[in-house]
């Protein structure tokens, strides 16, 4: 509903901004079950690549690590970039996925 699946050539609101693909360090997980609460893993440049860091629903986000979280990001319009996620995510994961000058995740609904 929010995504490209199905979707026509000229459904992103912006193909520059609007994500096709990422890696995981770029995006938190959240499970719908109160237990698991939001989780986020390190990938490139980190130490120890596949570290999950994980936030108990309701919980602050565990910032132990001194790593970046940093991930490839490809583009609608063909282009990729390298970005830094470790700012957003260390000050509020769920909103990641807010859409900034330089990505959007998802076409908000009219």
């Amino acid at each position: 509903m929010y995504n490209l699946g199905l979707k026509k050539e000229s459904w992103p609101p912006d193909p520059a901004r609007f994500v096709t693909m990422h890696e995981w360090a770029a995006y938190p997980l959240t499970d719908s079950d109160a237990y698991f609460g939001t989780w986020v893993t390190q990938w490139h440049g980190a130490v120890t690549p596949g570290k999950v860091y994980h936030l108990p629903k309701g919980g602050n986000f565990p910032l132990e690590s001194p790593e970046k979280f940093v991930a490839p990001v490809l583009f609608v319009d063909g282009h990729s970039q390298r970005f830094d996620f470790t700012t957003v995510l260390k000050r509020e994961p769920i909103h990641t996925l807010d859409p900034t000058t330089d990505w959007m995740w998802y076409k908000p609904l009219p």
